[in-house]
């Protein structure tokens, strides 16, 4: 949130959701795979040797994939819409933004009553980190 100015990085609005540049749902099951640890039914199954090594695992997994974007609930609507809940890719909110740059979305912005306001430093620090993940 810190990163981008707790400000949506679309709209330089408020902001309702964290998006996640690598769907969670994705990063989870990379989380079990990694510590083959097997899934319980309920967070208090877990000991608590396996909780923070999951917990710490997460953690990793997050900062491997960079920090998410601030965005305001109905442009964060927009991207899933457009690229799925889940099985999206960190590139995909790179895409999202260039076609909004391009103008895909004017009509859409405009219908929402949304102006445009890139943070371009954000932008800048996905793009840099995504080149090091190819």
């Amino acid at each position: 949130m810190q990163f981008c100015n707790y400000r949506c990085i679309i709209t330089g609005g408020e902001f309702d959701n964290i998006h996640h540049n690598f769907a969670f749902r994705d990063m989870v099951d990379l989380v079990f795979e990694n510590t083959m640890i097997d899934i319980k039914p309920q967070v208090k199954d877990y000991t608590k040797s396996e909780f923070n090594i999951l917990r710490d695992e997460i953690r990793n997994v997050h900062n491997y994939y960079g920090y998410g974007a601030c965005l305001n609930k109905d442009v964060h609507k927009l991207f899933h819409d457009n690229y799925g809940y889940t099985k999206f890719k960190p590139h995909d909110i790179l895409d999202f933004i260039n076609k909004i740059k391009s103008g895909d979305f004017d009509e859409w912005f405009e219908d929402n009553g949304y102006i445009i306001n890139i943070n371009e430093d954000y932008v800048k620090y996905l793009s840099e980190l995504l080149e090091g993940l190819d």
